[in-house]
């Protein structure tokens, strides 16, 4: 290998990692003034999801006290319905 084409390969070299650096450089640039940019919305998005995890709590507590409610009623028309059938007999067998 010659000096000239010595020279040539560490000039494409040194060129190739300038290019790396600057456009790793300019990329990380961009990622930290995005970052800055987007706090605020990153802040209403957090904030968005908060509240919509209340109202699903809120929703769910009502769902559990609807379902006791329900439970009990149920409850109740079993209870009605088993003295229904011990005051009217459809347990007995026919005497026939």
């Amino acid at each position: 290998m010659s000096t000239r084409q010595t020279y040539d390969i560490l000039r494409s070299a040194m060129l190739a990692g300038l290019l790396l650096w600057a456009g790793a450089s300019a990329a990380q640039q961009t990622t930290t003034s995005a970052d800055t940019t987007s706090s605020p919305s990153l802040n209403d998005s957090v904030r968005e999801l908060r509240e919509q995890i209340r109202e699903l709590q809120t929703a769910v507590t009502e769902i559990r006290s609807e379902s006791q409610r329900y439970r009990a009623e149920t409850a109740e028309w079993l209870d009605v319905g088993f003295q229904l059938v011990s005051v009217v007999g459809f347990g007995e067998q026919d005497a026939g």
